[in-house]
């Protein structure tokens, strides 16, 4: 008892000074002439860690309610690769370590990396981990421009349904693209 363990999650209640028998890292070498509680020199050491080492999630949070979880999960990584934020090559965090950060079942993630596999967006290398694939920034864009050109022909099948001619389909469009713009 007494001894600093990072990340065991022990934090004896008594008074010690930092130098006993306390294994600090480099950061926290200030904390060595202190008198304080042990638990705070925990937390402090615990928290800078965790901050430092923990990459943040680059995928939004993701709702039951929007959709397939493992859906959102696709949607979210196709674009982050096609907005250029995950680069080609790139690490992509293991299922369970995607699942933990997401809140959802191993299994989800499993699905959602077998159909980016599947569209050859990114790749798994037995014992290595999973990355983006060379060029998975061209087939993710490339998927995306299929699905908003499925998007495109039923607005326009839908517009002319509500008996709008082509001019006017046209000009809605311009006008909407150019909402979008600003």
């Amino acid at each position: 008892m007494g001894r600093l363990l990072a990340g065991c999650g022990i934090v004896p209640r008594n008074r010690v000074t930092a130098r006993q028998n306390l294994a600090l890292p480099p950061k926290i070498e200030a904390l060595k002439n202190l008198t304080l509680p042990l638990d705070c020199i925990y937390r402090s050491y615990t928290i800078d860690a965790v901050n430092e080492k923990k990459p943040a999630c680059l995928l939004p949070p993701i709702s039951p309610a929007a959709g397939p979880l493992y859906q959102q999960i696709v949607d979210g990584f196709k674009r982050e690769i096609s907005e250029g934020r995950l680069a080609e090559d790139a690490a992509l965090p293991s299922f369970r370590q995607l699942a933990g950060e997401l809140m959802v079942s191993v299994i989800t993630v499993k699905r959602a990396y077998e159909e980016l596999e599947r569209e050859g967006i990114i790749l798994r290398r037995q014992g290595l981990g999973t990355f983006v694939a060379r060029n998975g920034d061209d087939r993710s864009r490339q998927v995306k421009t299929e699905r908003a050109g499925e998007l495109l022909r039923a607005a326009v099948r839908e517009a002319r349904e509500a008996g709008l001619a082509e001019k006017e389909i046209a000009d809605l469009f311009r006008r909407i693209n150019t909402k979008e713009k600003s």
